[in-house]
């Protein structure tokens, strides 16, 4: 690729399409793999290692933390670029965005400012393990700080990421939701390669199992903590866009080779379908 993020960082007067024309670039070489590759599952490793290099991964941070300083606008239009054209490493890119945005959220500058630096210095790719509604992890009071034991399901990005935002519930009566960042290989996390989601197949979203994790009470996302502000409910939403995106592109694509829909494939992949078909080509049968 002739264009790097380093071209932006060393012109300041560069243009600021230039994020957008490294997004290009890498989503024209992810499209050209991604079926083949949802079909293989696994982690998108190559791909992963190339938003590393490319320095997307700094997008959202702040200027002065090292960070391109991108709006949320200019953020979740990379996210739309990349996951129309492979809505997995558009979903963990998203993800690692979405971490950076909580860590904001929910903790202190004293919190968050070394770990937005350092994830600019170091491009480390943040995943999660948080998953509130899955309630098997708990949190047991130790000196300094915290022990998570437990399973998470639903761990997006977790796989390959450098940093982790994880969650537990305390273990007492009031049983409050905590959320903490963690290093990934911190001793006692194991994940699982145990993800198979037709279409999503390579976001790493596999299990996780927490065995006496050590936390300290800095890495605890306390003040003002989870569920503190209206913001957070973007969490969800940019991945899901994308992939909104991407599906009547490969329903075209397959019809036109007079693929089948799988049966299984549900009311509103066949609607898409139906609808998105080209005039004159294939299309799905009718729902019944």
């Amino acid at each position: 690729m002739s264009l790097t993020i380093n071209d932006t960082l060393e012109h300041p007067s560069a243009p600021a399409s230039m994020p957008t024309a490294i997004a290009a670039a890498l989503a024209e070489r992810f499209a050209h793999t991604a079926a083949a590759r949802d079909l293989a599952g696994g982690t998108p490793k190559v791909e992963r290692d190339l938003l590393r290099a490319s320095g997307l991964l700094r997008l959202s941070i702040p200027k002065e933390y090292g960070g391109l300083g991108a709006s949320w606008a200019e953020t979740f239009a990379i996210v739309r670029q990349l996951t129309r054209a492979d809505s997995s490493v558009g979903h963990v890119f998203a993800f690692h965005h979405l971490q950076l945005a909580t860590l904001r959220l929910f903790g202190q500058p004293a919190q968050w400012e070394p770990w937005l630096a350092d994830t600019a210095r170091h491009d480390w790719f943040w995943g999660n393990a948080l998953n509130p509604l899955d309630k098997r992890t708990v949190a047991t009071r130790i000196d300094g700080g915290r022990e998570f034991s437990g399973h998470k399901s639903f761990c997006s990005g977790a796989l390959d990421s450098d940093m982790l935002l994880v969650s537990a519930l305390e273990d007492n009566a009031e049983g409050k939701l905590l959320i903490a960042a963690v290093p990934t290989k911190r001793p006692g996390i194991t994940l699982f390669e145990d993800w198979d989601n037709m279409g999503q197949r390579q976001t790493d979203s596999g299990s996780a199992t927490f065995e006496k994790v050590a936390v300290a009470e800095g890495e605890i996302l306390s003040n003002p903590g989870p569920l503190s502000s209206p913001r957070a409910c973007l969490r969800p939403r940019a991945g899901a866009a994308g992939v909104r995106q991407r599906l009547p592109g490969d329903c075209r694509r397959g019809l036109r080779r007079g693929a089948q829909l799988h049966p299984g494939a549900g009311p509103a992949v066949a609607g898409v379908a139906r609808r998105r078909g080209d005039r004159g080509s294939v299309r799905a049968a009718p729902l019944r």
